[in-house]
């Protein structure tokens, strides 16, 4: 999994380059907050269980996170697409055993309520917070330069630094608007699917926005 997370790292990064080379590209810098929503998995184990000697409950929670960071952007604001690069600090908030009881399920389908013992539960008590990094397209659908615009949003990257080796590729999809003050600042914001890939597909949601200072 960590080879695909650096490869994923490592074609934004290269994507970035590209773009960058470019001379004929302007751009921009930027900052953002962000905040959000996104799958979590949560484990319980009936100890009791003497026939299969541990039996796992599985629940898929969903949980809030935010971040903030810096934005790059690639491209004259003439262009009906532009390159975009992300890289932000995020937070997932801890997870809870609220609700366990009735919502995780068992491999045979069976629910954690309908188990024999105790339940044990392995849950993360406290947010954790990681590096990400993204590279991507901005496509313009509608509106003019310099001023209202709506585009269309595709990001690929990763969570490349975690503190528990947790690293997972990253997915955005989703509308953006745009608006241009004047020649050198520009108000962003979006709102994107994002895909979460680690051992499984985890679903989630998130809104950004920022102030960009363009180059061109």
């Amino acid at each position: 999994m960590r080879s695909l997370t650096t490869a994923a790292l490592g074609a934004s990064l290269l994507a970035t380059a590209v773009f960058a080379s470019a001379p004929a590209l302007a751009g921009g810098m930027g900052v953002i907050v962000n905040g959000g929503t996104h799958q979590d998995r949560f484990y319980a184990y009936d100890l009791s269980d003497t026939e299969r000697i541990q039996n796992t409950y599985i629940y898929d929670q969903m949980r809030p996170n935010y971040g903030f960071g810096l934005q790059g952007i690639l491209g004259d604001r003439d262009d009906n697409y532009v390159g975009t690069a992300k890289f932000w600090y995020q937070s997932d908030a801890a997870q809870t055993d609220e609700g366990i009881g009735q919502k995780a399920v068992s491999e045979d389908g069976s629910t954690a309520g309908q188990a024999e013992g105790e339940l044990t539960y392995a849950y993360r008590k406290q947010s954790k917070g990681m590096g990400l990094a993204t590279a991507g397209v901005q496509w313009r659908l509608w509106g003019e330069p310099l001023g209202f615009q709506l585009s269309a949003i595709t990001n690929v990257g990763a969570a490349f630094m975690t503190p528990d080796s947790s690293e997972f590729l990253l997915v955005e999809v989703g509308p953006g608007a745009h608006y241009t003050l004047n020649k050198r600042v520009q108000i962003n914001a979006e709102v994107v699917y994002q895909a979460r890939y680690r051992k499984g597909l985890r679903h989630g949601a998130s809104g950004t926005v920022g102030v960009r200072y363009l180059f061109d």
